[in-house]
């Protein structure tokens, strides 16, 4: 893939996450993070999503949940969408 003009944009994700925030960890008052490489389709929406790193397991399928099924502003590569 080249360069492209405008990368992908995320929708607010904020409500999403609340709904998949590990309930053990929100019960323990405890935070952790997650990281995800998330492949976005020209029409913005979703496809592979990998976990490259997460705190725990449990935050690292709770940032898969929060992701898949959203939709994003779709990327432009030079300029065409």
């Amino acid at each position: 893939m080249g360069n492209l003009s405008r990368p992908p944009k995320a929708p607010d994700l904020d409500g999403a996450l609340a709904a998949n925030y590990p309930s053990e960890a929100r019960r323990a008052g405890t935070t952790g993070t997650a990281v995800a490489r998330v492949r976005i389709f020209a029409d913005g929406s979703v496809g592979a999503i990998r976990i490259v790193s997460a705190t725990t397991a449990e935050f690292g399928t709770a940032c898969k949940r929060k992701v898949t099924g959203s939709h994003w502003q779709a990327p432009l590569d030079e300029g065409r969408e």
